[in-house]
């Protein structure tokens, strides 16, 4: 049985104010155009993060690693998901796992 959830698919990516370079935000919407990075799980304890970086003169997102990982891990991320909606909050439940999952 799948639940009837829906789909999460936009990101923001924050530059803080106090950046020298500053402040920036990057939309990213992956149900238009997504990488492998798009199938990772949201975990409360990830084993990646995501980084905004250059690569040629275009903005790209770099899905890299937290730590060394053993053969087999699953590669996750934090989601830290936000919505305006009371809708996609009811159903934003977190199932990570994780002994400090935020719920």
């Amino acid at each position: 049985l799948r639940p009837n959830l829906p789909d999460f698919y936009n990101m923001a990516m924050e530059r803080p104010k106090k950046d020298p370079r500053g402040y920036c935000l990057l939309f990213v919407d992956a149900s238009r155009k997504s990488g492998l990075g798009s199938s990772f799980s949201h975990s409360c304890n990830p084993t990646c993060e995501v980084r905004v970086v250059s690569l040629h003169g275009k903005l790209q997102l770099s899905m890299t690693t937290l730590r060394d990982l053993e053969q087999g891990e699953e590669l996750t991320f934090d989601y830290n998901a936000v919505t305006e909606s009371l809708d996609e909050y009811r159903f934003a439940v977190c199932l990570c796992g994780q002994r400090r999952c935020r719920g």
